[in-house]
């Protein structure tokens, strides 16, 4: 059975944005408003055998899903919130391990890391899951926990088509 990796934090700090890059398609909603994402989800995740779960946003109540790692967003471009206390704590009292990750830091950004220590926990990691930045390093963090020299497999190549013509062409039937 694969291991999985479950991705959890507030609501809004890139969890879907996360588990897309993860997995290497767009299979979770992206939005910029709270409650997009209501249920699990999940897939496994691109040239690895782990399964990855993306999870809700929690408002109060923290559900940590069944998992062998799990990974705790945080915002780096809002800052810390009452609510990544409460869920730093939860975390640190849990047996499994446990990754903690600040989205929204791209390389000229990486000082937004640095206010999260205040969580008391580390190490931290710094990414940006919309363009990519830090994503491979956490990747190879994740295949190292979950002893992935083993578990890699060979990705499949794919092909990309494009259809492009003027409005009302017919390109969607």
């Amino acid at each position: 059975m694969p291991k999985r990796i479950a991705i959890v934090g507030r609501t809004n700090v890139g969890k879907s944005s996360l588990f897309n890059r993860f997995i290497g398609r767009r299979q979770a909603i992206v939005y910029d408003q709270p409650g997009v994402t209501i249920d699990k989800l999940t897939a496994t995740m691109r040239d690895h055998s782990f399964t990855c779960i993306d999870t809700a946003g929690f408002e109060g109540k923290i559900a940590i899903p069944d998992c062998e790692l799990l990974i705790v967003l945080f915002d780096g471009q809002v800052g810390i919130q009452a609510g990544d206390y409460k869920l730093a704590r939860h975390c640190q009292l849990l047996t499994l391990p446990v990754l903690y990750v600040v989205n929204k830091v791209d390389k000229e950004q990486e000082v937004r890391v640095a206010p999260f220590y205040k969580l008391g926990v580390q190490p931290l990691y710094g990414v940006s899951a919309k363009i990519g930045i830090g994503v491979n390093a956490l990747t190879a963090v994740i295949s190292e926990r979950l002893g992935g020299a083993s578990q890699t497999v060979v990705s499949k190549p794919t092909i990309n088509i494009a259809l492009v013509g003027r409005q009302n062409a017919g390109k969607s039937l």
